[in-house]
């Protein structure tokens, strides 16, 4: 076909980056031409400072990125392994832990700064000779035509593609301009982010207080040089909530933080900057339309209590990288509704279950219903004394069960 790019795909992220770096891997779509529309130059973290911005990436998502020769570039900068769990509710007695020694793996996961994942994906896109980037660009418009889709950009360049993919995030423009039907609505809570000092190292141990206004996560940071007394902070509250912790000073602030986490850190010793986000659950009836597919936060998002947001959104750029891989080498027609309908079906149930579980957890741990809190607190306790059960849940929690990749299972394609 006439058309400029083979496969475009909108929005540089973790998740864009992730798919255009599976995609020039492979050897059926590596001859293909792929593009990639990106809005910001990324700028190199030059200071030890901690980013705001981090995410709890997952067993699968870590085998993915060795997978795909990006886990080395992440190490040589700063990643933080967990190697415990300890989550307990605020309304009661109940408390689970979980131990990656008693699943044999080394961590349950790692704490790992947003800008550290997207350097290294940058590094390994340059070093595979990636030439496909249209940065800064951003897409105003698309429609389509006989041969694909014709998108304009924001410098009035105008190209067409076979494939569009929207990889730009919740507030995606390629599922705006191509109509995709989406369920949304508010979970009616904010977030509360910040980086912290605490008077006790972290050892290691990822924490979660559920708390009736919404849960607390603390998320265990280590330096460079092995200092563990920095974690990253959710608080997730109601958003009237929020504001009135978002208006302390960071005295009253750090107080408040050290009494919602029952000083199990001790008490925290300094805050950085806050940030404050709500939460929306968006869910698009369908992922792909012809010719377009999404995936990440363009296709769903999520309440951030487990951490799972970043983990589908690179699953789902692992899935539909292998479905491209399997129809290039097939000389199937990429674009194909048929191909395309493969991946939706594998991801979009999956992403499916997981927030409905999520949603189960919100309400279960936010109702002060006094048979309810019961009912927790002892499925909690109990379950902490099963083992085989909660290993089970956890290793779904770290993508290790399911319908899992062939990247994220430490193949390459």
């Amino acid at each position: 076909m006439s058309t400029d790019y083979d496969i475009l795909i909108n929005g540089g992220g973790m998740v864009g980056a992730t798919l255009a770096c599976a995609l020039v891997q492979s050897p059926h779509t590596a001859k293909l031409r792929i593009g990639m529309i990106e809005g910001q130059r990324f700028e190199k973290k030059t200071d030890a400072a901690w980013e705001l911005r981090v995410s709890a990436i997952t067993c699968a998502s870590q085998r993915l990125f060795e997978s795909l020769g990006v886990w080395p570039l992440m190490k040589s900068q700063r990643v933080s392994p967990f190697e415990a769990m300890d989550v307990w509710d605020a309304e009661g007695t109940g408390n689970i832990q979980f131990y990656a020694k008693e699943m044999g793996e080394p961590s349950l996961g790692h704490i790992v700064e947003n800008c550290v994942v997207q350097q290294a994906l940058y590094e390994r896109l340059d070093d595979l000779g990636f030439k496909g980037w249209l940065c800064p660009e951003k897409l105003l418009g698309c429609e389509k035509t006989n041969e694909g889709w014709q998108v304009t950009l924001d410098s009035g360049a105008t190209l067409t593609t076979r494939l569009l993919i929207g990889a730009d995030g919740a507030l995606s423009k390629v599922r705006q301009l191509a109509n995709f039907k989406m369920d949304a609505q508010p979970y009616e809570q904010s977030g509360v982010v910040a980086t912290i000092h605490t008077e006790k190292p972290n050892g290691a141990v990822a924490r979660q207080r559920f708390l009736h206004s919404g849960p607390l996560a603390l998320l265990p940071l280590c330096g460079t040089d092995g200092d563990r007394h920095h974690c990253s902070i959710v608080w997730s509250l109601d958003t009237a909530l929020a504001e009135e912790k978002m208006a302390l000073d960071d005295l009253a602030f750090a107080q408040a933080l050290s009494n919602a986490s029952e000083f199990r850190l001790g008490k925290i010793e300094m805050v950085d900057k806050r940030t404050c986000f709500p939460f929306y659950e968006r869910h698009v009836e369908s992922y792909i339309v012809e010719g377009v597919a999404l995936c990440g936060d363009a296709a769903h998002t999520i309440h951030p209590l487990a951490g799972q947001g970043v983990n589908l959104g690179l699953m789902d750029a692992a899935a539909l990288a292998e479905e491209l891989h399997r129809a290039a080498g097939k000389g199937l027609d990429i674009a194909n509704f048929s191909v395309l309908r493969r991946y939706a079906r594998r991801r979009r149930g999956a992403n499916t279950l997981m927030m409905e579980g999520m949603q189960g957890f919100k309400t279960l741990f936010g109702s002060d219903n006094l048979p309810l809190r019961w009912a927790r607190n002892t499925g909690m306790s109990i379950m902490n004394q099963v083992p085989p059960v909660k290993n089970r849940i956890m290793r779904y929690a770290m993508g290790l069960e399911g319908d899992i990749p062939k990247l994220a299972r430490g193949h390459t394609l």
